[in-house]
């Protein structure tokens, strides 16, 4: 048991010192979108849009779950999978979406992910 205790912290070690950071980060997912730049990571162009929405919820005066439904539809979720994410059922799915839309005066989805961009600053 000790044998293979001493194993695992042998590769983990050598594993550390063989992998660049570029590579552990390109691997994790969170690869820079500018390629090159190295300044804007998948991480924080969701940091980004979760702020955004939560400046349109409180200015627009969405509910928490409004606010909730409305990240996951600036992710690209379908209102279906938003209601399985939020236990929910479809119907209120839609009486959400139709609330957020009224609030924030769009008409569609399209509309709403425009008016949010815009204020991803």
């Amino acid at each position: 048991m000790a044998t293979i205790a001493v194993l695992v912290v042998a590769f983990v070690a050598l594993s550390m010192v063989l992998v660049s950071d570029r590579d552990f980060t390109t691997t994790w997912g969170v690869a820079s979108l500018n390629e090159g730049s190295g300044t804007l990571t998948v991480l924080d162009e969701e940091e980004r849009t979760a702020r955004a929405c939560a400046r349109v919820a409180q200015r627009y005066g969405l509910t928490r779950r409004e606010e909730e439904v409305l990240v996951l539809m600036m992710r690209g979720y379908t209102l279906a999978r938003i209601g399985e994410e939020l236990y929910v059922a479809d119907s209120t799915m839609k009486t959400h979406s139709r609330h957020i839309y009224r609030k924030v005066g769009v008409g569609n989805r399209n509309e709403l992910q425009e008016f949010v961009a815009a204020r991803r600053g």
